[in-house]
């Protein structure tokens, strides 16, 4: 299988080790990022969550917004400095 062609989502081994990968994770974002990274598709990563597309699609903008802050608020952070204990 090359990396640009998806696995199958009739293939029950796919969806068991997906899923044994994510049933700890808390939060639909958490699995949606990992599922995303292993390289399912939407309706792949929906099947395994137990959750709509649409829900899919969301968490991985949101987990895209939150991964990077934008550049104008990078440049107005103030750098902290810790202060020596004596």
């Amino acid at each position: 299988m090359s990396k640009a062609e998806a696995p199958p989502t009739s293939d029950p081994t796919i969806s068991l080790l997906a899923y044994l990968c994510v049933k700890d994770m808390e939060t639909l974002s958490d699995q949606v990022v990992l599922l995303d990274r292993l390289g399912l598709t939407t309706a792949q990563i929906a099947t395994v969550c137990g959750v709509v597309e649409s829900s899919v699609r969301k968490s991985r903008s949101d987990a895209k917004k939150t991964k990077r802050p934008s550049r104008r608020s990078a440049a107005h952070q103030k750098e902290v400095v810790p202060h020596a204990q004596s």
